[in-house]
């Protein structure tokens, strides 16, 4: 029985380290299939199980799978490199202007609290934030936060895709977009700040739960990109259900021309907040080169099944070249 019991647990601990392996292949075939792509969203949970896994096989003996998993886990860790890499200092601090924070929040229209979601605007004092998934009910719940942030401009709908921004600052323009067949609203926006009129742009394509689905966001994400293409300077927030190693978000990264604020700051999951084990980053802020990202984090747990985004930027003063 002990004999039997022993090769159970290490043919278990081999099939995991396998499986875990063949995960990781389907995820280099998501521009195939929706399906695949799904695989694409869990890098770190497949480096971390995959270097777990190896530890026992290698003091079991077992060194062709544990070889294999050790393999796989450089193969993880090499998709994961641009979140740890240091950013380059290529922006001197005497050519940044003025410090500047926003805030990405998906409120969940269902769980999100108002009293956390406020106290965390209150705390972290952002001069513009984005609120997603925001109904008519909520507006009027969230009408407070025009005592700190007077300007805003919104779409609540029904469902989960409607979206505010508040704004510290006014609204030089102010615009409801509606791109791609999924027909959510995108909130484009812009502000004067340090002379300049930073341009926002808040949005949230449809999750892929589906074939269809996940088709409507690629080409949500297609259309955002044309529409933003050579604007700047320019922030785009929102839930854009789509991690960094997908091949729709390099491929919308390309076509946008903005870069990526996680990038040098390290893995910063946002969602779900209940399972942390299985934390993805699906919230995003992306910008145009003319901003330089001084700092990125998540925000604490507002009741939402999303944990906020903090980012701390300067726009670059090229005249001071």
């Amino acid at each position: 029985m002990k004999a039997f019991l022993k090769i159970s647990f290490w043919r278990l601990i081999s099939a995991a380290g396998l499986l875990t392996c063949v995960a990781s292949v389907f995820a280099f075939l998501g521009q195939g299939s929706w399906f695949f792509d799904l695989f694409t969203h869990f890098r770190v949970q497949y480096l971390v199980g995959l270097l777990v896994l190896s530890l026992p096989l290698l003091i079991g003996k077992h060194y062709k799978v544990a070889f294999l998993c050790f393999v796989f886990a450089l193969i993880n860790f090499y998709c994961m490199m641009p979140l740890f890499i240091s950013k380059a200092k290529d922006s001197p601090w005497e050519y940044l202007l003025g410090r500047h924070r926003v805030m990405l929040i998906n409120i969940n229209s269902e769980s999100g609290q108002a009293r956390l979601i406020m106290e965390a605007i209150r705390a972290e004092d952002p001069e513009i934030v984005v609120l997603e998934e925001v109904t008519a009910s909520w507006m009027r719940v969230l009408s407070g936060l025009t005592n700190r942030l007077p300007y805003w401009v919104a779409s609540p709908r029904r469902d989960n895709f409607g979206v505010a921004l508040f704004s510290k600052y006014p609204l030089l323009t102010k615009n409801i977009l509606f791109l791609g067949e999924a027909q959510v609203p995108s909130i484009l926006a812009s502000v004067k700040m340090d002379d300049h009129a930073l341009e926002i742009m808040a949005t949230h394509p449809l999750p892929p739960v589906g074939s269809e689905y996940a088709s409507l966001r690629n080409e949500q994400l297609d259309r955002i990109a044309d529409c933003i293409k050579g604007r700047s300077p320019l922030l785009l927030l929102g839930d854009l259900n789509v991690t960094p190693w997908s091949p729709y978000f390099q491929r919308f990264i390309e076509q946008s021309g903005l870069h990526d604020s996680a990038n040098g700051f390290g893995f910063q999951p946002s969602w779900p907040t209940h399972f942390s084990l299985l934390g993805i980053p699906i919230d995003h802020c992306l910008h145009s080169r003319e901003i330089y990202i001084t700092n990125r984090r998540v925000g604490p747990n507002v009741g939402s099944d999303h944990f906020p985004v903090i980012i701390d930027f300067s726009l670059r003063d090229s005249s001071a070249r």
